[in-house]
């Protein structure tokens, strides 16, 4: 059975205002250096529901929620004249599709810009 976002929310006992790098605990430190480590932290508010909603490419809204955010992210470095960014996103290799999947992620959403590199990264972790 699928959930609307509001049963999501009401299932996890939060609201929208809830929503913050604080309590999500999305802050950035030396966790991206171990990508062991980061795969942990990756959990917003430490529920993987909430991961597979906003932050995956491949998903039921088909990665809606980041693409949006990246663009409005892309949008305000476009008007900063010297800031520029390198995202990184995930192959896992557990499908063939995975390449498939995030280019035609990348290209419906038209996320090439002149300001941002963008990374595929393949982690060397098995049990992912």
């Amino acid at each position: 059975r699928f959930l609307t976002l509001s049963e999501v929310f009401e299932y996890l006992q939060m609201s929208a205002y809830d929503l913050s790098v604080d309590t999500l605990n999305m802050h950035a430190s030396d966790t991206f250096h171990r990508f062991d480590r980061f795969n942990l932290k990756y959990n917003p508010a430490g529920q993987p529901v909430l991961r597979e909603i906003f932050l995956k490419t491949d998903n039921f809204q088909a990665g809606r929620y980041i693409a949006e955010i990246t663009k409005q992210v892309m949008s305000d470095l476009r008007d900063q004249k010297y800031q520029l960014a390198e995202w990184r996103v995930s192959i896992y290799g557990k499908k063939l599709s995975e390449w498939d999947k995030l280019a035609r992620w990348f290209y419906r959403n038209r996320l090439a810009d002149r300001c941002i590199r963008w990374l595929i990264q393949v982690p060397r972790l098995f049990h992912i």
